[in-house]
């Protein structure tokens, strides 16, 4: 058989399919959730931000057909690529990428008839955000898992250098959340391929501003400590982290001063909006502990991988004084 590398990417998009003029509506709940379904699944199976952002636009057809039938699976998918292509830049599998713009990361320079939306992008090429104070690894909550079925549905995901793989701390021994320092605020991705999602901090948790605009997601910012002397960041937006840790806040303001609350996941809850819907874990606070060494200042940097610069943090974590049963017990 004759074979040749034409160069052209391995998946196809569904809409490349409908002619010009052709109108694409769908009717059927069933239909439309497969459809939206199969979008994500491809979405989630590419390993770079100019993929997940090429397959969006090629597939624009069945995105507005899903839009017109019910906006929340379109925005259901637009999640889906937002958190997926954050997984992928600040998990460091992109970072030996070469960008097109260097100057201005992801932004072309504006033209005689720029859209409002490239107008507003172009404002803020040179906006300097500073350091977000977010460290890898990162944590999310999988709805639907991959595709692959390496991550499985209804379950946390662990990334760093390496990829993804399932976390199954909150499950198990559970997770510390350092909630004295954690953020709430709004994230949006604009799809522009090597823009990282732009996120809106509130200046304390006690206060949501009000939305910055269409397509912002209500979400947070949270160091944890994962066991071993391991810290993870989980950052992420969206209806069911948000939901989840917002179902956390009733325990939360009962804590006592001091220390931080050990999270576990109990079970999961089916959550319907309309037509579309999502899985929200649910979590409960299993007890409070003292600050773990690895959550401390002068410990932000001893997480780096390395097993020779990770021993003293767990060491440290064994030897912790009194009262220190939680950090022996759970190995934080």
């Amino acid at each position: 058989m004759f074979e040749m590398d034409t160069g052209q990417m391995e998946w196809t998009a569904k809409s490349s399919v409908v002619d010009e003029g052709q109108d694409i509506r769908f009717t059927n709940f069933a239909r439309a959730d497969r459809a939206k379904r199969q979008v994500i699944e491809q979405i989630e199976s590419f390993e770079s931000s100019a993929d997940v952002d090429e397959y969006t636009r090629a597939e624009s057809v069945i995105i507005d057909a899903l839009y017109l039938f019910d906006p929340i699976m379109a925005d259901e998918i637009a999640d889906a690529a937002e958190a997926h292509k954050s997984i992928l830049k600040s998990g460091g599998v992109e970072a030996a990428t070469p960008d097109p713009h260097p100057a201005v990361p992801g932004i072309q320079a504006p033209q005689d008839g720029t859209s409002t939306k490239e107008t507003k992008m172009n404002a803020f090429a040179d906006f300097d955000a500073g350091s977000t104070g977010s460290e890898g690894p990162w944590l999310q909550w999988s709805a639907r898992g991959t595709q692959d079925g390496a991550i499985p549905p209804k379950s946390f995901l662990l990334r760093d250098s390496d990829g993804k793989q399932k976390f199954n701390g909150f499950e198990g021994q559970g997770v510390v959340l350092d909630i004295e320092n954690m953020q709430t605020g709004w994230c949006y991705s604009d799809g522009i391929a090597g823009q990282a999602p732009e996120w809106k901090m509130n200046q304390t948790v006690a206060q949501m501003m009000p939305q910055p605009g269409d397509g912002y997601k209500k979400g947070f910012k949270v160091r944890c400590a994962i066991g071993g002397g391991k810290t993870a960041s989980w950052d992420q937006a969206g209806a069911a982290a948000w939901n989840a840790f917002v179902g956390l806040v009733p325990a939360l303001r009962e804590g006592p001063a001091g220390q931080l609350p050990l999270v576990r996941m109990t079970d999961t809850r089916l959550e319907q909006f309309k037509r579309g819907s999502t899985v929200t874990p649910i979590l409960e606070v299993v007890k409070w502990v003292p600050r773990p060494d690895c959550l401390k200042a002068d410990a932000q940097m001893i997480d780096t991988g390395d097993a020779q610069t990770q021993a003293p943090a767990a060491a440290a974590a064994t030897a912790a004084p009194e009262p220190a049963p939680a950090d022996s017990e759970y190995g934080f």
